[in-house]
């Protein structure tokens, strides 16, 4: 709880970490975005592979904690600006000492396991892809959209108009060979 009263909210501290799950068919990801790794299981829960890689320093910065304030800040509209905000950005909010690794993780349709990598302030880190047999294939940078599903050839983006109406936009995806 960041400021007392009946109109206060309870907060997770600022770049807090949580666990990030998905699944498709017979395959299960999980991940706890504190650490760069994803344990990879089969339909009964037991462990295939383990898929890690090394991160570069996450420490969180003063620096850090400003721009995320300021961005936060430019991206709600002052008419809309209440109390909720304050305690969003407030000094009193509790801050994880260091940056999540992960923020999200997909399983494409080709087997293929997607990791998107947490994005520091004023930072777009983009995706990792593993092959279903734990090897590194690529980078990607965040396409314009959010990823519904990913598949051989192909990615699908939710978009979401000004007007709040969501479509689907296929958008080809080739992999480096």
């Amino acid at each position: 709880m960041v400021s007392e009263g009946p109109e206060s909210i309870w907060l997770y501290p600022l770049f807090d970490a949580g666990a990030i799950v998905d699944a498709l068919g017979s395959t299960i990801v999980l991940a706890h975005g504190s650490k760069p790794e994803v344990q990879v299981l089969d339909d009964e829960f037991n462990l295939r592979m383990i898929i890690r890689w090394s991160e570069p320093n996450r420490e969180v910065t003063r620096a850090d904690i400003r721009a995320w304030r300021e961005d936060y800040r430019e991206r709600i509209d002052p008419s809309d600006w209440d109390m909720y905000n304050d305690d969003i950005i407030s000094p009193e909010r509790p801050v994880a000492d260091v940056f999540p690794a992960i923020s999200r993780v997909k399983i494409g349709r080709d087997g293929h396991i997607w990791i998107r990598q947490y994005d520091r302030p004023r930072e777009d880190r983009g995706w990792l892809a593993f092959g279903a047999d734990g090897k590194f294939i690529c980078h990607m940078a965040q396409p314009p959209g959010d990823i519904w599903e990913l598949g051989t050839g192909y990615v699908l983006l939710l978009h979401r108009s000004e007007l709040g109406v969501q479509t689907v936009r296929m958008h080809s995806l080739t992999l480096p060979s």
